[in-house]
């Protein structure tokens, strides 16, 4: 079964459920990497509480995988990036001007984001 969309509305939940996911993952990465790049100098500190952050490098990789694992999850019934491609060519109407300008109706830049307005290439998704 296809995740159906019947307005921009849950289109726009969608949009920003997958987004969300997309960014804790970014954000743990970023974490991890940091703390990574810190240990050379800050090695003897490490040491002194290394389950503590070891525990805390993991969690912060583990997250990141599981979060990608999520965005690139084959299933057909999940929220990933291929289902929201499909749903896109499936619902191009969501992406004419004047969905556009409802779906973003309280952004003050509306006006400026609609006069570069472009609806996706079907072909391409």
């Amino acid at each position: 079964m296809k995740i159906k969309i019947t307005n921009s509305e849950e289109f726009s939940r969608l949009l920003e459920t997958l987004t969300n996911e997309t960014v804790t993952a970014c954000i743990h990465f970023k974490l991890y990497s940091d703390l990574e790049a810190a240990r050379p100098d800050y090695s003897v500190e490490f040491n002194e509480s290394w389950t503590f952050w070891w525990l805390t490098f993991q969690a912060h990789l583990d997250t990141t995988l599981f979060r990608l694992c999520k965005i690139y999850e084959p299933h057909p019934q999940s929220l990933n990036l291929r289902n929201l491609l499909n749903i896109i060519k499936e619902n191009a109407k969501f992406f004419d001007e004047d969905n556009f300008r409802e779906r973003l109706k309280g952004n003050p830049f509306v006006d400026s984001l609609a006069s570069s307005f472009k609806k996706p290439d079907l072909i391409q998704l």
